[in-house]
């Protein structure tokens, strides 16, 4: 069985960091996005200790434009991520492959940004 791997947003604490951590348990690899490198630094190498789990970080602002840009350019392109718990903003799971989702993956990325919006495919 192939791994799934899941983007989660707002993953340096709170709820963000509970999916992230639920998911690697699962036996998911993560890519983990929150402003704080620090503590997503920290958040993913003890979920790689202990889930044996592969965690890309990437440390970005997602009401700045051009660090959007980069999330959504991962989200799109990256054919590994079968879902999405966007916690930035407001909480929303997409469920995935990505490619089954029969729409842009992206438009369903920024919908999620809008606070009190939860998104289930």
């Amino acid at each position: 069985m192939t791994r799934q791997t899941y983007l989660v947003t707002g993953a340096s604490n709170g709820i963000g960091a509970v999916y992230a951590d639920r998911r690697a348990k699962r036996g998911h690899d993560l890519v983990l996005v929150a402003r704080s490198a620090g503590k997503l630094g920290a958040l993913a190498e003890r979920l790689r200790k202990e889930a044996g789990v592969a965690v890309d970080v990437i440390a970005a602002d997602l009401a700045a434009p051009e660090d959007l840009a980069w999330v959504e350019s991962r989200f799109r392109e990256d054919a590994a991520i079968a879902g999405l718990a966007n916690n930035a903003v407001s909480i929303a799971v997409i469920p995935g492959p990505m490619s089954s989702i029969g729409a842009n993956p992206v438009e369903f990325f920024r919908r999620a940004r809008h606070p009190n919006e939860v998104i289930v495919h």
